[in-house]
């Protein structure tokens, strides 16, 4: 018991005041993606950084990767962490942590229609390489290393599609700025929640 809350405690002080570099972590590193995903001005902004053709494709799809398919098990982690809440609710006796779990699971659906919107069904080379990724996980994940020759396969059509959105970049600057924005606003109101129920968090312990 003791330990559970001495973690959660640690979760949130690294979430509310972050370690060095501290505007690339916790809530300020939520904050400071926002601020570039759509700033076609600075230096670092994704527009810069990325722009459309292979570049934003490629920050696109690692964007749906790293939220929803890398060992997060979806929604950027906050499904498990809603379960481990669950788990330490029951522990301690602690009724608070099971109140808060409540809200990380909506964020979970937040972070987990972010990642959906980098990838957007509209546009279907972008929907095909989402699909193409979540497929490869799902088999590797059920067969182990039994999937390498059906994993291989998915490889080459995903090969296809980039050598497609290097010729032929389905969005135009204008349409890549509007899927930006509509990223930045998402990303407005997760780092907002996030804020909200860390707080929440720090206080039930």
């Amino acid at each position: 018991e003791r330990g559970i809350a001495a973690g959660i405690k640690q979760c949130c002080d690294n979430m509310l005041s972050p370690p060095d570099p501290k505007a690339n972590f916790g809530l300020t590193g939520i904050q400071k993606w926002s601020s570039l995903i759509n700033n076609v001005k600075v230096k670092k902004g994704w527009l810069k950084v990325f722009p459309p053709g292979i570049n934003l494709y490629v920050g696109l799809q690692w964007t749906f990767k790293c939220l929803e398919i890398l060992e997060t098990g979806g929604g950027g982690m906050r499904g498990f962490f809603t379960d481990f809440l669950e788990e330490a609710a029951t522990i301690t006796g602690n009724s608070e942590y099971k109140r808060v779990a409540a809200r990380y699971r909506e964020l979970a659906g937040h972070w987990r229609d972010f990642a959906y919107a980098a990838l957007p069904d509209e546009v279907p080379l972008f929907k095909r390489t989402r699909e193409l990724i979540a497929q490869a996980e799902h088999l590797f994940l059920e067969k182990g290393m039994e999937a390498i020759p059906e994993v291989n396969a998915i490889k080459e059509e995903q090969y296809e599609l980039r050598a497609e959105a290097s010729d032929r970049f389905p969005l135009s600057k204008e349409e890549s700025i509007e899927l930006l924005n509509g990223l930045h606003e998402r990303l407005e109101i997760i780092a907002g929640l996030e804020e909200e129920t860390i707080k929440e968090l720090k206080l039930a312990g």
